[in-house]
């Protein structure tokens, strides 16, 4: 049996599932607009700092795999400490020690992953992941940094969610 927990109450009232399942496609819609509004910057500007420096979280066997290589590329990395298991069972993998990531184009500075459903749930998300009420931009990225998505995240902020 499937439990689907929703907030139903909010400031100005409450909600119906469906009304809050509106509310959430509609916000996902408008992160997924913000992150492809960057294409440009990142491959031009930013380089894709974020596949070359920094440490990724690892959610899925899938993302591991995909990321780091079959099971004796992860035991290498392990030994390395690029690859480092947390008490949750996730793993961070660090680009800093191990180089830009293998899916990284270093012709075009885009994503050859893409389109693998296997993809990191963080690459997909980044700069932006939403957490309840709460869109997180993250300060590390260049983009945000810069106020590139200033004005997407203040659209966020009127549709009722906190940027943090």
């Amino acid at each position: 049996m499937i439990f689907l927990v929703v907030p139903l109450s909010t400031a100005k009232g409450f909600l119906s599932i469906s009304h809050y399942l509106m509310r959430l496609e509609d916000i996902n819609n408008l992160l997924d607009e913000a992150r492809n509004s960057l294409t440009n910057y990142c491959t031009t500007i930013c380089k894709s700092q974020c596949c070359r420096k920094g440490k990724i979280l690892l959610l899925k066997a899938e993302e591991k795999e995909l990321i780091v290589g079959d099971e004796l590329e992860q035991k290498e990395a392990i030994k390395n400490t690029i690859l480092e298991k947390q008490d949750s069972g996730n793993y961070h993998f660090d680009f800093e020690k191990s180089g830009p990531c293998r899916w990284l184009s270093t012709d075009t500075g885009l994503c050859k992953a893409y389109e693998n459903p296997g993809r990191p749930t963080i690459c997909s998300d980044y700069p932006l992941f939403k957490v309840g009420e709460y869109v997180i931009a993250a300060g590390n990225c260049p983009a945000v940094a810069s106020g590139q998505l200033d004005s997407r995240l203040e659209e966020v902020r009127r549709k009722g969610y906190r940027v943090v």
